[in-house]
């Protein structure tokens, strides 16, 4: 006969699925699951976020062209001079 002790609590055997947190130098991944759970999470921005942050790394080793391909690559449904506004978009805000 089992212990009691030894069964699994419901707590336990029932786990919230996990989200990768692509913000999480900015955000905790607690914050960003409850964000994306509430649907208060932009996704274009964030995309817009990502690409920025892989254009920034890539240049770092490769040409502008050769970086916005790679990106291009990783988002075929994005044409080059789109990536190329939203990556030199930032760069104007800021001014």
């Amino acid at each position: 006969m089992e212990k009691l002790s030894s069964i699994p609590s419901e707590k336990k055997r029932v786990q919230k699925k996990q989200i990768e947190n692509p913000l999480s130098d900015l955000l905790s991944d607690e914050v960003y699951q409850k964000l994306s759970e509430n649907s208060l999470l932009d996704y274009k921005a964030v995309r817009d976020y990502q690409i920025k942050r892989r254009f920034k790394d890539l240049r770092n080793y490769m040409s502008v062209g050769d970086a916005i391909e790679k990106i291009q690559d990783e988002y075929p449904y994005l044409r080059f001079d789109t990536i190329r506004k939203i990556v030199y978009n930032a760069k104007a805000e800021k001014e």
